[in-house]
């Protein structure tokens, strides 16, 4: 009962993350990017520390350079917290750790390539082989964490 309990925990995250996949996905292209600079802008505060005082021209300098990183990294960190979840979920379900891989890196190839398609049907976006390979990069690093947390535990659990 407690392990079913447990394993309700990374399912219930990773239909959190997939939904929240989709609801940035459906966002316009002008939409996505207005939320993206916002939070590139953001980002360039933390990083430069004297920005609000920089000039309004090197302020959009840097934003536009910052843009494009910040846009891929959120392809690759969400589908980083997706992987690890969705590992996790298979961890609690299939009890071979390859299987368990596989399920993870299947879930998350074809939900990368679902998002993409999705996107072609949304104004101003389009779909990209690139966004897929991002995020395929980033679940398999979630994934390999969640191999590497398992590993902890099981080698902490031998030792005692």
């Amino acid at each position: 009962m407690i392990k079913r309990k447990i394993t309700l925990i990374p399912l219930a995250l990773s239909i959190f993350l997939m939904i929240l996949i989709f609801l940035l996905s459906s966002q316009s292209g002008e939409s996505s990017s207005d939320l993206s600079i916002k939070a590139t802008r953001i980002i360039a505060k933390t990083i430069f520390l004297d920005f609000d005082t920089m000039h309004v021209q090197h302020q959009n300098t840097i934003v536009h350079e910052l843009h494009g990183f910040v846009r891929k990294y959120a392809h690759f960190s969400i589908y980083a917290l997706l992987g690890l979840n969705v590992f996790f979920t298979a961890y609690f379900v299939v009890k071979r750790l390859k299987k368990q891989i596989i399920i993870a890196m299947s879930v998350c190839a074809a939900y990368a390539c679902l998002d993409e398609f999705h996107q072609l049907f949304r104004a101003g976006r389009e779909a990209s082989i690139k966004d897929i390979l991002i995020d395929v990069c980033g679940a398999v690093c979630g994934i390999i964490a969640g191999v590497i947390v398992i590993s902890i535990v099981f080698f902490v659990k031998s030792i005692r």
